[in-house]
């Protein structure tokens, strides 16, 4: 099972007003999205992204900090080729 975008802003969600109600319902939607993984759990989210325009650094989602560390393995993608300049490409 995939978990996409595990940032604070998205889990939990930037909707929640932030009450202990709303955080908590949070946190139990995640939990089952992890409970419901039958064999491998893989959370995943980007270090960089561009958000609204700019080039921003996202933090991982405070619930993840209460996954037991002997459960999580790190991995790291490897980085981006830089892309070239070549224009624009012609269709026919």
């Amino acid at each position: 099972m995939f978990v996409l975008n595990a940032v604070d802003g998205c889990i939990p969600s930037d909707l929640a007003t932030g009450t202990d109600a709303e955080i908590e319902e949070e946190r139990r939607l995640l939990y089952v999205a992890m409970t419901r993984a039958k064999d491998r759990l893989f959370l995943s989210r980007a270090l960089q992204r561009t958000w609204r325009g700019q080039l921003r650094t996202l933090p991982p989602s405070p619930f993840l900090s209460h996954i037991a560390v002997e459960l999580v393995l790190h991995h790291a993608a490897p980085a981006r080729k830089e892309r070239r300049e070549t224009g624009q490409y012609s269709l026919f």
